[in-house]
């Protein structure tokens, strides 16, 4: 649809074809993947739909995405949210603070790698997103109050993924890594001697090579305040590192993956506090 502006008929139109699709999500399994295609395909690129259409048809869908994400269908629920990262909308954003907190960590993981979909749409749009920049920097404070109340370690990968995906972003990428550098810090207090989850190791040096490429790229060009956030990053990693081998929480000897794993987050950890250092130089 390329016309300007989206008539009421076409929006009654519009809220008709998405009601089954939205309800097949609560039924059988082999539907269900059907159905988010055609809730979707409206908005396909080459059917080249107007941006007013876009607008209306994805309020109309997280419109009725709501109720499913306040039931008690826990597929019905992963299935709006996977709808919800692909909209990536002011009105999709929303939809995703009620499953932040739900009691199912398959929730909260879905809830959260939505929200990564939609900063990761916002970054590589480039100004042209259907995400307004209030929205989506509000969006970033969410994930990041979620990351502190988080104990399941792969919810936490998730929210630090979502967090990582606004660094490329030049709107969001110093609160994105300023969030990373507190989420660290809250993470590596409360993990304190003990060893962390493999898998969240994983998730900060994938965090920390993310930062080591920004700081490659932007060079002298990166705010000062930015690179205060990277050295923060990576001071966190650090101490939590030393913490946990100090404590003896990580077996020693060779070929031991959580031993390897914080070893290579030793070393890039001190590389992001030295590159960051050096940059800033005295005012670090």
């Amino acid at each position: 649809m390329q016309a300007g502006a989206v008539a009421p008929d076409q929006v009654a139109a519009i809220a008709a074809a998405i009601k089954p699709q939205v309800e097949a999500l609560s039924g059988p399994t082999d539907a269900i993947g059907a159905a988010r295609r055609q809730l979707l395909s409206p908005l396909a690129a080459s059917g080249n739909p107007s941006v007013p259409f876009r607008l209306r048809y994805a309020e109309e869908v997280s419109k009725q995405l709501a109720p499913l994400l306040n039931g008690s269908n826990q597929m019905a629920k992963i299935n709006a949210l996977v709808i919800a990262g692909e909209l990536s909308t002011s009105d999709a954003v929303r939809l995703l603070a009620k499953p932040r907190t739900d009691a199912d960590p398959s929730v909260r993981f879905q809830a959260a790698d939505a929200g990564r979909a939609i900063l990761s749409t916002y970054a590589n749009a480039r100004g042209s997103t259907l995400l307004g920049d209030d929205d989506a920097r509000t969006l970033v404070n969410d994930i990041a109050k979620a990351i502190s109340a988080e104990k399941d370690p792969l919810v936490q990968d998730a929210l630090l993924a979502s967090l990582e995906a606004a660094l490329p972003s030049q709107k969001l990428q110093e609160l994105a890594a300023k969030s990373l550098a507190d989420a660290a810090n809250a993470i590596a207090r409360a993990a304190d001697k003990s060893a962390a989850d493999t898998r969240l190791l994983e998730a900060f040096q994938r965090v920390a090579d993310t930062m080591s490429d920004l700081l490659n790229r932007q060079g002298t060009t990166m705010p000062a305040p930015m690179k205060v956030s990277i050295g923060d990053f990576g001071a966190s990693t650090l101490w939590h590192t030393k913490q946990a081998i100090a404590a003896k929480a990580v077996p020693g000897g060779a070929n031991q993956p959580l031993r390897d794993a914080y070893s290579r987050l030793a070393q890039s950890s001190e590389n992001l506090i030295l590159r960051a250092g050096n940059s800033l130089g005295p005012t670090f």
